[in-house]
């Protein structure tokens, strides 16, 4: 499909790191009083601005908060394909899918034990928690970033 469409593998590794790195940054600089927008467990409460959006456009209200959930949203995808175009033997595949499986199951467990934990660490302790998670995201989409370009770099480097 890559070929298909002309995309290589770094112009995926530079924008799922653009993506993490936009992720993390605004969780990082997101005011305090933008997470009592959620409920417990992190689902979106519907605020009035939201209405008033909807009202202008009636998908928006669809597409953002439903359809794209971040489990399985851009940077899981744009992982996943990266993943599975840098190791193209079978074998390698299969190691890939089961990862998979295994994030996917340590993140049922996670998400099964949100409640209790939430409640045990409290306001402050989701905040910390949530901007330090927050910086290593940041680091990864920043290492994504990195490993995409520095193919490109040596690419136009050897042209010139």
């Amino acid at each position: 499909m890559f070929q298909f469409f002309g995309i290589t593998v770094p112009a995926f590794q530079i924008m799922g790191g653009i993506i993490f790195f936009v992720n993390a940054l605004r969780t990082l600089v997101q005011q305090d009083d933008d997470r009592r927008g959620y409920q417990m467990g992190g689902v979106k409460r519907l605020e009035e601005r939201d209405v008033e959006k909807a009202d202008i456009d009636p998908a928006s209200i669809a597409v953002v908060p439903l359809a794209i959930p971040m489990l399985a949203g851009p940077g899981a995808i744009t992982s996943t394909m990266l993943l599975v175009n840098l190791y193209p033997r079978f074998d390698q595949k299969v190691a890939v899918t089961i990862a998979i499986i295994a994030v996917g199951a340590v993140c049922y467990l996670a998400l099964l034990s949100a409640n209790p934990l939430s409640r045990m660490v409290g306001d402050r302790g989701r905040a910390i928690f949530s901007k330090v998670m927050a910086l290593l995201l940041g680091a990864i989409g920043v290492q994504f970033i990195i490993n995409g370009v520095k193919p490109v770099l040596v690419e136009i480097m050897r042209t010139s």
